[in-house]
């Protein structure tokens, strides 16, 4: 299992506010880079395309006290998880994505900068539009 995961980010809301945000699939494509297109959800997952890799998509998966799993929703080479850590520090939630996927070692070697870029930059965004 490969598992790649992203800065750590403070919020200055509530935990609350942070899981309603996360919570929300429509939510979701405001995170999203510029190589994404045709973004859609519903109230439970979003379909998104990728530029150069196709579409690929997200379901809501479990929510605990300190995590929202989201898992892969569309036809992709691999399975994988996308989960959002949420730690209640008080004044400020702090929040950092974590990327599992079972990746062969080939597929590892070629995905696993782009993928880390990707967490690091859904978290960096989240962190610019929740503190706005």
């Amino acid at each position: 299992m490969t598992r790649i995961e992203s800065e750590k980010v403070s919020i200055n809301k509530s935990a609350t506010d942070v899981f309603n945000y996360l919570q929300k699939m429509e939510n979701i494509g405001n995170l999203l880079p510029e190589q994404v297109e045709n973004f859609t959800s519903d109230e439970q997952t979003c379909r998104f395309e990728i530029k150069g890799m196709g579409s690929m998509g997200l379901k809501l998966g479990p929510v605990t006290n300190d995590s929202i799993t989201f898992l892969k929703n569309e036809k992709a080479p691999f399975d994988f998880s996308l989960i959002a850590t949420i730690n209640d520090n008080g004044a400020s939630t702090g929040v950092q994505l974590v990327f599992e996927a079972d990746l062969n070692p080939i597929f590892k070697m070629m995905a696993e900068k782009p993928l880390q870029n990707f967490v690091n930059h859904l978290v960096k965004k989240f962190e610019s539009v929740m503190n706005a």
